[in-house]
C-alpha cells in the first residue's frame, strides 16, 4: 500500500505556491521576496522526486503508473508553468541541464546493436517525465517573471530538446522498442507535447511567436510553424505504422490527428 501511495503525484502544494507567485505583483516595499529563492527549488525538487520514484520502480510492471494516466497527469501539472516561469531563466536552464545527459545517453544507445534494456527503461521513464513537464510549460504562455521574448526563447530551447528526442526515438536500435511499455509512455509524452505546443505556437498563434521560431531555426532549422507541422504529421505517420498493437498510443495519435484536422 505504501508503494502505491508513492506513485500518486501530490500537486496540492503547487496550488498554494501558484497563488503565492500570483500575488508577487501586489507586494509592497523594496525588500526582496523569498519566493525568488524558493520557487525554483520547489520545481527542481519536484523533478528530482519524479526521478527518484523512477529509480525505485525499475523494473516496473505496474498497472497503476502515473505516466499511464496522461490526461490526469497534465491536469495535475497545470500549476507547474506558473512556478517555472516565475524564475524561468533559472528553471529553464535546470531542465535543459537535466535533459541533456539523458538525451545524449539515449542517442548513443540508439547507435549500438545491443543495449542494456533496464538502463533504457530507466532513461525512457526519466525522459517521459521531462517531456510531460515541458509540455505543461509550453501549454501556458507569458506568465509574469521575465519578458515575453525571453520566455519564447526559453520555450524554444526546451522544445528543441524534445524535437531532437523525436528524431532519436525512431532511429537505430530504438526502432525495435515499440513493444516496450516504457517506450510507449515516452511516445505518449511526446504526443502530449505536440498537442500543447500546437495550441500555443502553431497556426494563428505563430505570427506572434517570432522569437521562438527564430531560435528554433538556429537550433534545428525549423523556421516557421508549417515546417514544425510537418514534423508533427511525420510523427503521426510513424506511430500509425509502428504501433499496431498499442491501443493507447494509437488512440492518442488519432486524437492529435483529429485536432490538426479540426484546425
Amino acid at each position: 500500500m505504501a508503494k502505491k501511495r508513492d506513485r500518486i503525484v501530490n500537486t496540492q502544494p503547487f496550488i498554494s505556491d501558484q497563488r503565492l507567485v500570483a500575488s508577487v505583483p501586489y507586494l509592497k516595499g523594496d525588500s526582496p521576496s523569498l519566493l525568488d529563492e524558493f520557487v525554483p527549488k520547489i520545481t527542481e525538487g519536484f523533478i528530482i522526486s519524479r526521478f527518484n520514484s523512477v529509480q525505485a520502480s525499475v523494473p516496473d510492471d505496474s498497472t497503476d503508473h502515473p505516466l499511464d494516466k496522461v490526461e490526469v497527469l497534465q491536469d495535475e501539472l497545470d500549476c507547474f508553468p506558473y512556478l517555472c516561469r516565475f524564475q524561468y531563466e533559472r528553471t529553464g536552464m535546470y531542465i535543459i541541464n537535466t535533459m541533456e545527459p539523458l538525451l545524449q545517453s539515449y542517442t548513443e544507445s540508439g547507435l549500438l546493436q545491443f543495449a542494456d534494456n533496464s538502463e533504457l527503461v530507466l532513461i525512457e521513464a526519466k525522459l517521459s517525465w521531462i517531456v510531460h513537464i515541458v509540455a505543461a510549460i509550453v501549454k501556458i504562455k507569458q506568465c509574469s517573471g521575465c519578458s515575453v521574448e525571453t520566455q519564447e526563447v526559453l520555450d524554444a530551447e526546451l522544445s528543441a530538446r524534445v524535437l531532437r528526442l523525436v528524431n532519436v526515438m525512431d532511429s537505430g536500435l530504438h526502432r525495435q522498442r515499440y513493444g516496450e511499455i516504457s517506450r510507449q509512455r515516452l511516445d505518449r509524452a511526446i504526443l502530449t507535447f505536440f498537442q500543447n505546443f500546437r495550441k500555443s505556437y502553431v497556426g494563428d498563434q505563430a505570427m506572434h511567436s517570432s522569437k521562438l521560431y527564430a531560435r528554433l531555426k538556429e537550433l534545428l532549422g525549423l523556421h516557421d510553424h508549417l515546417v514544425l507541422l510537418n514534423v508533427i504529421v511525420g510523427k503521426i505517420a510513424t506511430n500509425l505504422k509502428c504501433y499496431t498493437e498499442s491501443e493507447e498510443v494509437i488512440g492518442h495519435t488519432l486524437s492529435l490527428f483529429l485536432e490538426l484536422a479540426s484546425g
